[in-house]
């Protein structure tokens, strides 16, 4: 699968995917780590624990 020349359409799908994902799993967050053409990405949705406002980063 060759890489997106632009990175940014995956923002939309990874956080469309993550709310899916979090709210079927009851998970408080998700921090995801992409490799495309040689360079990394981060994102990071939701909080780090139930009881806590504290973004994941």
């Amino acid at each position: 699968m060759n890489a997106p020349r632009s990175i940014d359409m995956l923002d939309t799908r990874l956080k469309a995917l993550c709310d899916t994902i979090l709210g079927a799993t009851l998970a408080p967050g998700a921090s995801i780590a992409i490799l495309a053409g040689g360079t990394g990405y981060h994102y990071a949705y939701g909080i780090k624990s139930i009881g806590s406002n504290e973004p994941v980063n």
